[in-house]
């Protein structure tokens, strides 16, 4: 029985030991990340693919976020959305899982183009294309889940993004409000 507790004992230290042994850094506690990123943003936001690049210091995260939606094409009208931006966040870590709540912000580029109607005669033919790009501020709280395997990462992040823009004929601010979700792929410094 004695030999039985010890090795029960002895195993449970061992598991202990692996499960919270961490990698030794050459930056010590700070962690580089850099991943790539695609996903899926609701309200006519579309696709979305692009990246980001953040250092984690004891938990506290800040980085750069870069992503473009391809957004919608009806009738030879198009809209997409560029997203650029940072990123803030606090990062609790539980072995290789990583759970970090987010805060993104940053500017919005609106993109539109599409065919001109001459104001004449609805039966006219189009004539030529037309393009318009706006600026506005956006806000995206949401997390991230994120796994650690050594320098790969692999995540999973979500968001409630919220756009303003101003109509200039109106003079009115517009808000835009769409759910957003990413899978990444990246690496861990």
């Amino acid at each position: 029985m004695k030999t039985f507790a010890f090795a029960v004992a002895v195993s449970t230290a061992v598991l202990v030991t692996f499960v919270s042994a961490r990698p030794a850094h050459a930056l010590g506690p700070v962690d580089l990340e850099i991943a790539a990123k695609a996903g899926y943003g609701s309200n006519d936001f579309g696709f979305g693919f692009g990246g980001r690049a953040g250092i984690s210091f004891f938990g506290f995260y800040g980085g750069l976020s870069a992503v473009d939606y391809l957004g919608k094409s009806v009738d030879g009208f198009t809209e997409h959305t560029l997203l650029l931006g940072g990123e803030l966040g606090f990062g609790i870590k539980i072995s290789r899982l990583t759970i970090r709540p987010l805060l993104g912000l940053g500017e919005g580029i609106i993109s539109e183009s599409g065919p001109v109607v001459p104001a004449m005669s609805s039966s006219t033919a189009l004539q030529g294309s037309s393009s318009n790009t706006s600026g506005s501020f956006y806000l995206e709280p949401g997390g991230l889940i994120q796994l650690n395997f050594g320098l790969i990462i692999f995540g999973v992040d979500a968001g409630c993004l919220i756009l303003t823009s101003n109509q200039s004929i109106s003079g009115l601010t517009q808000v835009t409000e769409a759910f957003t979700i990413h899978g990444q792929f990246g690496l861990k410094f």
